[in-house]
């Protein structure tokens, strides 16, 4: 049998304290639940339509819901089937663009180069590159290089490359600088030994890729804002039986004010395959 209550107050015998439902007793409201307090629930509560408390709210048990909303009724949280939840974007947060992983030779790469193409854009103003390994089988040491793509993705081997490296090895104190200009790739790291027992470790920032626009305007693009990354690697120095610390910077130093930069290849300058793990992420400057 079920019957209906209709009231405007529902208040405790005493007048004041808490309305509670008998134990293994569920509330379910087809509509809406509006409260000015706090709410305690232990049980399980379904809503319908829209719960909306001033106070706070206490869950002993679960909640399901597929969105969470600020007061002024803006999404925060969107929770989908799977419990994946997607949180909106904001300014000024590293956000994950893509990682390239490869346990066998040949994947992700042509030709001795890892392509990521369509990766810049004007939502992020930097980009940082980890690279949890870059591991080679080849026939002989050779080193990496850095390239831009541009236009449909096409790689820029113009003489136009700068660059500077600066090597640092375990063995000794010592430091070794090579530098580079009117080059058709920026050298990143040096004498990479062709084993997986090798291979290296570390970071790629990304600066420039888009110029800013000001004042309505970006016409210092490929004046002053050329592309431009600083690189922080390790590994290990067959040539010097010795772990190394390879840092330096390349520079694109064309005037391509015309020019849309979409992304980067590192290439081992041979045929060879490479087995790596390698992760892009990109500053947000737009929320």
């Amino acid at each position: 049998m079920s019957s209906k209550i209709k009231v405007d107050t529902i208040e405790n015998v005493a007048g004041s304290g808490n309305v509670s439902l008998g134990s293994g007793h569920n509330l379910v409201v087809p509509g809406n639940i509006t409260g000015q307090g706090t709410a305690a629930i232990t049980g399980n509560t379904t809503v319908g339509g829209t719960l909306g408390i001033t106070g706070e709210t206490t869950l002993t048990g679960g909640a399901k819901v597929n969105t969470l909303k600020h007061t002024g009724g803006t999404t925060a949280v969107t929770l989908a089937s799977t419990g994946v939840a997607t949180i909106p974007k904001m300014a000024g947060i590293y956000e994950h663009i893509i990682s390239k992983v490869s346990t066998s030779d040949g994947e992700h790469s042509t030709a001795g180069a890892i392509h990521f193409p369509s990766i810049f854009s004007s939502d992020y103003i930097h980009y940082k590159v980890v690279i949890g390994y870059y591991n080679v089988t080849a026939s002989s040491n050779g080193h990496l290089y850095f390239r831009f793509l541009s236009g449909t993705n096409t790689i820029l081997t113009s003489a136009d490359y700068q660059f500077t490296l600066t090597r640092q090895r375990t063995t000794n104190d010592s430091y070794n600088a090579v530098s580079g200009a009117n080059q058709t790739a920026g050298k990143i790291y040096q004498s990479l030994w062709n084993n997986l027992g090798g291979g290296i470790h570390g970071e790629i920032n990304i600066y420039n890729v888009i110029a800013p626009v000001i004042n309505g305007d970006n016409t210092d693009k490929g004046t002053y804002y050329r592309p431009i990354i600083f690189s922080d690697l390790v590994g290990y120095d067959e040539g010097h039986n010795s772990y190394t610390r390879q840092s330096g910077m390349v520079r694109y130093n064309a005037d391509n004010a015309d020019t849309h930069y979409t992304g980067f290849n590192l290439d081992y300058g041979q045929t060879e395959r490479q087995h790596t793990h390698i992760s892009v992420y990109g500053l947000r400057v737009h929320a």
